[in-house]
């Protein structure tokens, strides 16, 4: 079997999605503030870099796991489903908690019909 390459996924499906990192920062992040921090996993994980220390060592960097490369695809998959609709991916609103709020539920849910 052929090695997935999780980074490439990643990669591939946030071109296809035609948002922003900012965008897709806000989705990843649950409807939580954006930080900095966030906004930056977000740009190495595209730009595939290399974590090197002072020292020219590499320092741990996990990369994109396959629950990444999962969602991103989940989401290239919604967007496309949502294609010509009212309602695009970057209309996902999420309540307090973290979750997809009710009202975007039904509304994306009806988009799809």
């Amino acid at each position: 079997m052929e090695e997935i390459k999780t980074n490439e996924i990643y990669r591939d499906a946030f071109d296809e999605l035609g948002i922003t990192q900012a965008q897709l920062a806000e989705l990843v992040n649950l409807g939580m503030p954006i930080t900095q921090s966030v906004r930056g996993k977000i740009s190495d994980k595209l730009a595939l870099r290399k974590n090197v220390g002072a020292d020219g060592t590499p320092k741990n960097e996990r990369g994109v796991t396959k629950v990444e490369a999962l969602a991103m695809e989940l989401l290239r998959l919604l967007n496309a489903m949502l294609k010509g609709k009212e309602m695009g991916i970057t209309d996902i609103e999420f309540d307090e908690t973290g979750r997809i709020s009710d009202k975007t539920f039904r509304a994306m849910k009806k988009a799809i019909k």
